[in-house]
């Protein structure tokens, strides 16, 4: 569904003997696709029957993978990407402070989506020419709500997050919520 209007835009310009547009596109491995080489290793019986890559056709619509942990640099804008900035310990910073502590942890502007709610901060780093970094939980695009969280407090954002980079780390931050979507778009 996220990739229709740009396919369909590809076609019209194909058709039309276009340039095609064709953004860099990532794809960030997270915690739930990263359980999966586990759960096949305990059931063999699946080998191959699953893989997200594939099912995805990631490859094939020429989408980069980035593992769980790992981080996709844009260097031309000085901002990293990641699911989930992991600490020593290899966890998720978690909790009513967990923004705090990934801007701690971070070196660059980060945007990463793992706690699912949308939250921002950023420090002015001394020494660096006044540079700002800026940490972004994007929030999560997803509308289903599973069954064991379904009576949990959530502090979910759903929706689309749309950076305008205005220096180097530096951006502004434009939301689209589920709901606005919906309703402009039906």
């Amino acid at each position: 569904r996220v990739l229709t209007p740009m396919l369909r835009l590809q076609d019209k310009q194909r058709s039309g003997k276009q340039r095609l547009y064709r953004p860099h596109m990532v794809y960030l491995e997270g915690n739930h696709e990263h359980r999966l080489p586990r759960y096949l290793e305990r059931n063999p019986e699946l080998d191959g029957s699953l893989d997200v890559m594939s099912d995805l056709r990631l490859a094939a619509r020429d989408i980069e993978w980035v593992s769980y942990g790992d981080y996709y640099f844009d260097a031309k804008h000085g901002v990293q990407f990641t699911h989930a900035p992991l600490n020593a310990a290899n966890q998720a910073p978690s909790g009513k402070y967990g923004i705090e502590r990934v801007l701690e942890m971070v070196a660059a502007s980060t945007v990463f989506g793992h706690f699912h709610r949308w939250c921002a901060v950023d420090m002015q780093m001394h020494g660096h020419g006044g540079r700002t970094v800026k940490v972004l939980s994007a929030g999560c695009f997803f509308e289903h709500v599973p069954d064991y969280v379904k009576f949990a407090a959530k502090r979910y954002w759903r929706g689309v997050t749309l950076l305008t980079h205005v220096g180097y780390g530096d951006f502004d931050v434009e939301q689209y919520s589920i709901e606005r979507l919906r309703h402009d778009f039906g």
